[in-house]
């Protein structure tokens, strides 16, 4: 896979996450979709990008699974949902 096929479904994954958020943060709340998706996208690089081809869901498991490895800001949005 080339490394701009590899970018593209990294951003895809992580728009997932911040989608499933989304469903659960209240209307007002919503405009710091953002700040979500740089609070996770480091640890979605570092801890699972191998479940980024596997689907949106893959990818929140992992960093469900990996809860107690990611950043603080990360943890704070994965735990709010």
């Amino acid at each position: 896979m080339t490394r701009s096929g590899r970018a593209v479904r990294w951003i895809f994954a992580c728009g997932a996450v911040l989608a499933v958020g989304a469903v659960a943060t209240p209307v007002g709340a919503q405009g710091s979709r953002s700040a979500q998706e740089r609070a996770c996208s480091h640890d979605v690089s570092r801890h699972c990008r191998r479940y980024v081809s596997e689907g949106d869901m893959a990818v929140y498991q992992c960093l469900q699974n990996n809860r107690e490895r990611l950043s603080a800001a990360c943890r704070r949005v994965i735990e709010g949902n």
